[in-house]
């Protein structure tokens, strides 16, 4: 079977013609190869669901007006290929309109050859369809006050405008796009209605072969359906339904469904590598690499990741695996620095946690060592557990590791995700095995949270989602424990009964997954001194002094003495939810003071006042949660 796809990008080009001595810029689409519904039946089965759309509506593909639906112009742009190619199929004209040596991307020109292009150059070949801007083309056929021509000015609205009559309207009988990007309550210049002015656009092209609008809806709704565009997202729909009836216009929807738009993505990047005899590295995430190039052209990031992709390989002609460091030629690429960057020399007391961590990250020095010097080792996999209360540090150990990991070059990136065992799970059956794969492509370090509720069961046992999420788990771990860190973290542990110990329940679940961890490492619960520490490591932070020390240090001391012997007791939380509290003790009593006495003194001083307040309000608020509440009056 044939994996390529028939779909290839557009081929936009920007250049300028010459008439009479003036150059005008101009672009246009450059016809595809014909297509038929087969062709794009194969490629909507090779992942391209969005275009499912389009074969929907074949039976209506033989008019001339089209409206599309689509989230950039160059997913419009593709749309146009496929119907412009469907339409000259039914007209039995692939002789005349096929065409070879298809190239990616935007065409370049060089100075001499933009100087050089001719208008003739452009308006001889029926293939090339102008793309126009929806206001440039609205400003140029809105009826004159009296005849024009090149260069002609005329008062408009009270302004001078230099009208230019433009490349576009020398031969309208050729295929047309319209791009719009309409705004919530937009409005043109002349207050007309949106629909009336689509219609004039529409009457002006009768004698185009074909006439394509493309509504490109920027700032979708996530949750939005594939037919389900609303009125502040794009065109309204009582202008839709207007233009829709009185021009026998089709609409076509390719927006993307928010589930499937990186699994198409993804499609499109395989098709791009394979042309080009390439793969990327296993821990490269080509969600990333779209969200890059999205960043250097919002609208055309395809086109952009195939010029990358080009540019790359210019660098570097034997290239076949693409890894960060060819990447990272491009600056976008480079990592941002952790703005809450730590190392395990920051975190209080945890020595034993400290000890296993450096303990095995230099073991996987160790492995690498060894092999780079022919000895035979282990396949070792970097995947833990991490066991302990809520509020112990271990998502921040977890990622000070990976970070740890990167700096040593045992993983190539820090993509980093939390997630819970629940939200492994799909919405249907047979998504959550997509659904985890695209974990492990897309992230360098991945720690699952609450690991325990992937294996929740009820009476019959667990559930089909869970089966498959495990089963999936097990794959990924043995393709990917050796370039990823992953680490299943949750309430478990020696000083626990056993019923509580939901983790225990997990690892029996999966032999498979248990048999893959390397090692486990138990995160104690913080006792009242560092307790005392954490909460002033927090203080510091924020650049808050002590009224006194000694005093407010007991009185800590002794809030905490009492909280750790709670079962419930949150750890690293309740140390920061003490010093929010602390913090609004501190605004409260600033802002009631005259502004004169609103000294820089007064805003860093933590009085014996506020940390008293703040430990008695907290006391309530921990009753009330447990439902400790005292009765008042008569019963």
């Amino acid at each position: 079977m044939n994996d390529n796809l028939n779909l290839i990008l557009p081929e936009y080009v920007k250049s300028y013609i010459n008439r009479n001595g003036v150059k005008e810029s101009c672009k246009y689409l450059v016809a595809p190869p014909i297509f038929t519904e087969t062709d794009i039946e194969a490629d909507v089965k090779k992942g391209l669901s969005c275009y499912n759309s389009i074969l929907e509506n074949a039976n209506m593909i033989n008019g001339k007006y089209f409206i599309i639906d689509c989230e950039t112009e160059e997913k419009g742009l593709l749309s146009v290929h496929y119907i412009s190619s469907l339409i000259r199929s039914k007209k039995e004209e692939v002789n005349n309109y096929c065409m070879d040596n298809y190239e990616l991307g935007e065409i370049e020109f060089s100075e001499e050859q933009l100087y050089e292009q001719s208008f003739e150059a452009w308006y001889g070949d029926i293939n090339n369809f102008p793309i126009v801007d929806y206001n440039e083309l609205i400003n140029c056929i809105r009826p004159m006050p009296y005849a024009y021509s090149n260069a002609t000015p005329y008062l408009l609205g009270g302004q001078n405008v230099q009208f230019t009559r433009k490349y576009w309207m020398e031969n309208i009988n050729s295929p047309m796009i319209i791009v719009a990007h309409f705004e919530c309550e937009y409005h043109n210049l002349f207050d007309s209605p949106v629909s009336e002015n689509i219609g004039r656009i529409f009457d002006y092209f009768k004698e185009s072969e074909m006439v394509f609008l493309l509504n490109v809806v920027e700032s979708y709704k996530e949750d939005r359906k594939n037919n389900d565009i609303e009125y502040e997202y794009g065109l309204a729909e009582a202008d839709i339904a207007k233009i829709i009836l009185e021009y026998e216009a089709t609409r076509i929807n390719v927006m993307n469904e928010i589930n499937n738009a990186d699994d198409i993505n993804r499609v499109y990047l395989t098709q791009l590598l394979k042309v080009r005899g390439l793969k990327l590295s296993a821990n490269i995430s080509v969600k990333n690499i779209i969200k890059k190039m999205r960043l250097v052209d919002p609208q055309y990031p395809l086109c952009m990741t195939a010029k990358l992709f080009d540019y790359i390989k210019k660098n570097n002609k034997n290239i076949k695996t693409i890894s960060y460091k060819e990447l990272k030629l491009l600056n976008v690429f480079k990592d941002t620095k952790n703005k809450n960057d730590k190392s395990l020399s920051d975190l209080v007391g945890m020595i034993s946690v400290k000890e296993q961590i450096e303990s095995n990250i230099n073991m996987m020095k160790f492995i690498r060592y060894c092999r780079k010097e022919g000895m035979k080792v282990p396949e070792y996999k970097f995947v833990y557990m991490f066991l302990g209360a809520p509020g112990t540090a271990k998502t921040t150990v977890a990622q000070i590791m990976g970070e740890m990991m990167k700096k040593d070059g045992l993983l190539e990136g820090t993509q980093f995700v939390s997630i819970s065992g629940a939200e492994l799970k799909g919405c249907y059956v047979g998504h959550t095995a997509p659904k985890v794969h695209a974990l492990f492509e897309e992230n360098d370090i991945i720690i699952i949270d609450e690991a325990y509720s992937i294996a929740s069961s009820d009476s019959c046992g667990m559930d089909t989602f869970s089966q498959e999420a495990l089963a999936q788990l097990a794959i990924e771990l043995e393709n990917h424990g050796h370039n990823r860190l992953v680490i299943f973290a949750g309430y478990g542990g020696t000083d626990i009964s056993q019923k509580n110990n939901k983790m225990k329940n997990f690892l029996d679940a999966n032999p498979g997954i248990k048999s893959r961890i390397n090692d486990t490492i138990y995160f104690p619960s913080y006792n009242s001194e560092a307790m005392v520490s954490i909460v002033d490591n927090m203080f510091t932070k924020f650049d808050l002094k002590y009224e006194d020390k000694e005093v407010i240090f007991k009185l800590i001391h002794a809030y905490f003495e009492h909280r750790t012997k709670d079962e419930n007791f949150g750890n690293g939380r309740e140390a920061r939810s003490f010093v929010e509290n602390c913090h609004r003790r501190i605004a409260n009593r600033v802002m009631r003071l005259p502004k004169t006495k609103r000294t820089k003194k007064e805003l860093q001083t933590i009085r014996i006042d506020d940390v008293q307040n703040s430990i008695i309000e907290l006391n309530s608020i921990n009753r009330i949660q447990m439902g400790e509440v005292r009765q008042v009056g008569f019963r």
